[in-house]
């Protein structure tokens, strides 16, 4: 279970179409981005260049990782929650009066 959770929380498996709208918001700023990276790019010598990659990626891992963990943390958690609701001594799952 848990490598499919993981497999989830990182987009591999997708629940919806991941597409970017043409001209939205998300769209634009990918441009601006790309737009950047190329004008820096051009003025770095390949020692800069590396140095600058390494920054960009070490962010993007630590999320990854970390966006991994929050989501197996809080589908556990949740799992957890509804065992508890069906099978614990709530008064609605024991269909008592509260």
């Amino acid at each position: 279970m848990e490598s499919i959770l993981k497999a989830f929380a990182q987009g591999n498996l997708l629940t919806a179409p991941n597409r970017v709208a043409h001209g939205s918001k998300q769209a634009r700023a990918a441009a601006r981005l790309a737009e950047c990276e190329a004008a820096l790019t051009a003025v770095l010598d390949p020692p800069a260049r590396a140095l600058l990659d390494n920054l960009e990626a070490a962010p993007w891992e630590a999320e990854d990782l970390a966006g991994t963990d929050r989501f197996v943390y809080g589908y556990r958690l949740g799992v957890l929650m509804t065992v508890e609701a069906f099978c614990g001594r709530d008064p609605l799952a024991l269909g008592e009066d509260g």
